[in-house]
């Protein structure tokens, strides 16, 4: 029989989405104490990719307003392996403040009215985030030099990419050149729900995967015990209409399976070991991870805990 690596036991990770002004005072002992009280053995923290929590010298930088001298990855890498626990890199390329925006427009997602595609609302907010297309080398070849550089700078044991998915369809000059050269045609316009934009979801999907493929390939380049993986929505939310993604079509590129239960969904309370059992069923020879969290972590109940019973 072979090795077994740390990523095919048993996992419990604790992941703590920081905002900017965490990085004060981050007391990464503090958090590694934590971590033992609740019996996790891997850490996900937040690195980099639309604000940065370390630095570095890429085109891309952003780095957290509020840090100074401090480097959080380094002190909880080093909290963390001494208490053996592994640490993994939470990255997020869906897209990018304005000043990153402007050095190169043509990275990013277009509308069809040729606008530029924000994520989510946030055109609405002070900072709108400019969407990163999924052809774009900001998502390819960048990616995978900012996951050199956390991997040749910190002794992390492995990357989360965050979204690595894009909503709806772009229409910026590289996606609409792909289509044409791969479909013969042009990109489908009209009710992005029809079924006029089927090939067109099975075209980007196949896009999605190559990315996927071509990211583990970059982390694996250090090592087999270095993981990749990604948060992927599957049996309680099927997200592929508009996003061309859903966990039987990326199971292969994961070393584990990691998938959301919303407790403040409203789920049946077996919905945790039906969501184990599917996972399982995915993959057998894959640890299922079923992400969630003590508020629900439905991002509009931030403030409203699920019931304890769920929780537990």
């Amino acid at each position: 029989m072979g090795k077994t690596h740390w990523y095919q036991k048993q996992l419990r990770i604790l992941q703590t989405v920081l905002r900017e002004p965490d990085i004060v005072h981050y007391d990464a002992e503090a958090v590694v104490r934590y971590a033992e009280e609740i019996h996790a053995n891997c850490l996900v923290i937040n690195s980099g990719g639309v604000v940065d929590f370390f630095r570095h010298e890429l085109e891309t930088a952003n780095p957290n307003p509020f840090m100074q001298q401090e480097d959080i990855l380094a002190d909880i890498v080093k909290a963390c392996h001494a208490k053996g626990i592994k640490v993994i890199v939470r990255v997020d390329f869906r897209g990018v403040e304005k000043r990153v925006y402007d050095l190169n427009p043509d990275w990013f997602a277009v509308e069809e009215d040729g606008g530029p595609m924000y994520w989510g609302n946030s055109d609405q907010t002070p900072t709108p985030v400019y969407t990163a297309c999924y052809l774009s080398y900001y998502r390819n070849g960048h990616a995978f030099r900012f996951a050199d550089y956390l991997f040749q700078t910190y002794d992390v044991d492995g990357v989360w990419e965050n979204a690595p998915f894009q909503k709806d369809i772009c229409y910026c000059k590289t996606c609409r050149s792909h289509y044409q050269q791969d479909k013969g045609k042009p990109l489908p316009r009209g009710d992005f729900k029809s079924s006029e934009f089927d090939e067109y979801r099975a075209w980007k999907a196949d896009n999605l995967n190559r990315h996927l493929r071509r990211f583990r390939e970059t982390v694996k380049s250090y090592g087999e015990d270095k993981i990749f993986c990604a948060e992927i929505f599957g049996l309680f939310y099927n997200q592929y209409m508009h996003t061309s993604s859903d966990l039987y079509q990326v199971k292969d590129d994961f070393d584990f399976l990691v998938t959301p239960m919303f407790t403040a969904n409203y789920e049946p309370i077996s919905a945790p070991s039906m969501l184990v059992k599917f996972l399982r069923g995915l993959e057998e020879n894959k640890v299922p991870v079923m992400l969630f969290g003590h508020l629900g972590t439905d991002n509009g109940l931030r403030y409203v805990a699920s019931p304890d019973v769920e929780t537990r």
